[in-house]
């Protein structure tokens, strides 16, 4: 794959800022950020793969203030930015050499000459992120395994994070400016060898791959269907085509999965929006940096939309484009007439961008085109929210940086514009706003043709700040006069993403948050969502989530007082984690905001059976069968009684709560039974079986002294016992594996090989 520099600026709120090139620069800008820039991806000679990650870098912002950040370096599964085989290594660290290949690579980078720069692999550093903001104490650094596994080395620029394999070392990351550091500090988190405790809430349907997978948008159609959608990084329906595909799940209203689909380009795809009419069919829209529907007509992404049966089957597909970045960020469709807007940003050489908005009919056609902006360098007017009301007419909404549709009143303000069905023509835009920062994620119409905004503040925008970033929820007539504003939150980061109006006026407004909102939160950020009236009335609000981050993207509603909701975690949400964000979809009353359950009907017996991929293979409920196959597989049994076979490559095998029998194939391996009285099988190469105090206890057969590690949460209480050719080990006196053709001797004298914490 060719290096292409790319830059990716995202939101001033809390998000999380996820790459899609080997080589990038991320600016997350302001707020609580997630920076995860690096890609799954086996380079050339002559490639590499440098990020440079930027968090709370704002020109933008007087106050000039601090934010909590966080860098993903690993997940659970693996550390990120390490490289399969190093090149002049040694254990002496030459401190010279270092200086010059990381100076390389940026001047490279920046320059754009990226055939230019070395190809020295000198600890790794071929592959490596670099952390130019990173402020101890505040901001923290995400990695695999334990502290054990990493060293710190101060250079001329900054500390590097070094990955031990074995007697070599291999640079994630540079921390550029910052010394002092221990790797036992508060900034560091290690996530460990298993995924998450979990599930949390089972209702909850969670998916993923062992990469990362985004679900952004979420619809019904008139039987009572859901929709979700969003972008992959791996195999999550399909085998991966490039850097990112999108995909499109249909369940049924209990959470079946009726198909899923993923298609994309050698290159970058996701899909923002979805949305069906009236006769079962569904619209996508999303961007792409490949020719997905034709030629590429931007430097950068190009806009897609697509009009799908409900079967699945493609119906057509448009691409479009012009200037640097053409990206749409959302859809509506008018569900009588099949006709499809989508609107976004247009960014052009000046370091500006403008709104659009683009009317399709149900054949595809464009109609017509309007684009709307103000002048200026770094002048932003973007649209993230659209909708069509019941008389036809069009509504978006976002943000600007400019005098839009009013003076500005300070950093960026929100605005919302009606434009005319028929020819696109503006009718009016009102802008609104604080001296801090606003943002309208998303825009609907009521029954009577009352316009509702919602997104976030970080000033007074309609009462006083609560903390931080507040919620808000707008009301105006159809002549763009204001009527109500409602701003909520608590004394941490709250964050509306997805607003829903129903067939009664109910209103829905959901988002994130790492306060107590909607009630005690669990740890780091939960999912919320709130009922509202159409005075501005709260009905209910409730808030779920795990205690990693989770984050709420897309709420709807059907006919039947069910309400459907979309986002991600990184924890163990309904299903155990995969590996990296996983997708989840959740089901809640209407009436009362409570969770129920979405996680399927299926619990019956399953055969299931990867490819030669690496892939997540969920049991879920049922006594399964699980088949590896190649591929560095997850392999994860659920709650029946499982019979799990791993593949010829090191897996990740998780048993769940039944008696299952587990046989590790692969060299490598990594397996966690779970709960249950669990039997399993090491057929050659090395293992490691992480043993559970208090959870029943395994039987293992063909443990090799020097191949097979045994994980225990500490040595000092073991304790072993032989009887009729096996060996009990115990800890605490409970009983946790019965090792077969084994003899006492073995483990007491070599503890300290057989055993790791």
């Amino acid at each position: 794959m060719a290096n292409e520099v790319t830059f990716q600026v995202y939101t001033p709120g809390s998000d999380i800022a996820i790459g899609f090139r080997p080589t990038q620069l991320l600016w997350a800008r302001s707020g609580n950020d997630v920076l995860l820039g690096y890609q799954p991806l086996t380079l050339d000679p002559g490639h590499f793969q440098l990020d440079i990650l930027l968090g709370d870098l704002a020109i933008d912002d007087p106050a000039a203030r601090q934010w909590s950040d966080t860098f993903i370096l690993g997940d659970w599964t693996r550390p990120y930015y390490v490289n399969a085989e190093l090149t002049d290594n040694s254990s002496v660290f030459d401190l010279t050499e270092i200086f010059s290949t990381l100076t390389s690579y940026v001047v490279a980078g920046f320059d754009g000459v990226l055939d230019s720069a070395p190809t020295s692999n000198y600890l790794g550093l071929r592959d490596v992120a670099l952390i130019a903001d990173f402020t101890p104490g505040l901001d923290s650094l995400q990695l695999y395994g334990t502290a054990d596994n990493y060293q710190l080395l101060e250079t001329p620029l900054g500390t590097l994070v070094l990955y031990e394999r074995g007697n070599q070392f291999d640079a994630v990351a540079l921390l550029v400016g910052v010394t002092g550091l221990n790797v036992n500090d508060s900034s560091f988190d290690y996530r460990g060898f298993a995924p998450p405790s979990g599930p949390v809430l089972p209702q909850i349907q969670q998916f993923g791959t062992t990469e990362y997978d985004i679900p952004l948008g979420i619809t019904v159609d008139s039987s009572g269907n859901v929709f979700v959608a969003g972008g992959t990084n791996s195999s999550l329906a399909g085998p991966i085509n490039g850097l990112r595909d999108n995909f499109v799940t249909k369940y049924d209203s209990q959470g079946n999965v009726q198909f899923s689909q993923q298609f994309g380009t050698a290159g970058f795809e996701t899909i923002y929006g979805i949305e069906t009419d009236n006769q079962g069919n569904y619209y996508v829209t999303g961007v792409t940096d490949g020719e997905l529907g034709g030629p590429r007509q931007t430097d950068a992404l190009d806009t897609f939309v697509a009009k799908f049966d409900s079967e699945g089957n493609q119906v057509w597909l448009r691409q479009i484009g012009q200037n640097i970045i053409f990206n749409a960020f959302n859809l509506a469709v008018d569900k009588v007439t099949g006709d499809v807007f989508i609107s976004g940003a247009d960014v052009d050489d000046s370091s500006g961008d403008n709104t659009f908005v683009i009317k399709f009919d149900t054949n595809g056609n464009q109609e017509w085109f309007t684009e709307t902006g103000t002048s200026g360098l770094l002048s932003f007017d973007e649209s993230y929210g659209l909708t069509v009301s019941n008389n036809g007419s069009v509504y978006a909404a976002g943000w600007t940086s400019g005098n839009l549709g009013g003076p500005n009143q300070g950093l960026y303000d929100n605005w919302i514009a009606k434009y005319d069905n028929t020819t696109g023509a503006t009718e009016w835009i009102i802008q609104y706003g604080t001296s801090d920062y606003e943002w309208a994620w998303d825009v609907r119409t009521d029954s009577t043709e009352n316009v509702y905004t919602a997104g976030w503040t970080l000033g007074n925008l309609g009462g006083t700040n609560a903390g931080s970033y507040d919620a808000y929820l707008t009301k105006f007539d159809d002549q763009g006069n204001l009527i109500w504003v409602e701003q909520f939150g608590s004394a941490g980061d709250d964050e509306a993403y997805s607003l829903y109006i129903d067939g009664s006026d109910n209103l829905y407004v959901a988002g994130y948050t790492d306060g107590d909102l909607g009630g005690t939160n669990a740890g780091s950020y939960d999912a919320w969502v709130a009922k509202y009236d159409t005075n501005g009335n709260q009905i209910w609000i409730t808030q779920f989530g795990t205690s990693d981050r989770d984050e709420l993207y897309g709420i709807v509603a059907d006919d039947s007082g069910n309400l459907y909701a979309t986002g991600i975690t990184q924890g163990s949400l309904g299903a155990l984690n995969a590996g990296s964000f996983d997708g989840w979809t959740a089901k809640l009353d209407a009436f009362t905001g409570e969770l129920q359950n979405f996680s399927g009907e299926n619990t019956g017996d399953e055969i299931l059976r990867g490819t030669r991929a690496a892939e997540v293979i969920n049991g879920q409920d049922g006594n399964d069968q699980i088949f590896g196959n190649g591929g560095t597989d997850t392999l994860l049994g659920g709650t029946g009684d499982d019979l799990i076979y791993g593949g010829s490559k090191a897996d990740h095998i998780f048993g769940g709560s039944g008696d299952d029998t587990i046989y590790g194939k692969g060299g490598r391996d990594v397996i966690d039974s779970g709960s249950g009285f669990d039997r399993i099988h090491l057929t050659g190469g090395r293992a490691t079986v992480t043993l559970n105090q208090g959870f029943g206890h395994d039987f293992i057969k063909n443990f090799q002294l020097g191949a097979t590690k045994l994980k225990v949460s500490g040595l000092d209480d073991l304790s072993f016992v032989g009887s009729k050719g096996n060996v009990k080990i115990f800890e605490d006196n409970d009983l946790l594996a019965v090792v077969d053709c084994a003899s006492v001797n073995t483990f007491k004298r070599h503890a300290e090989k057989i055993f790791v914490v």
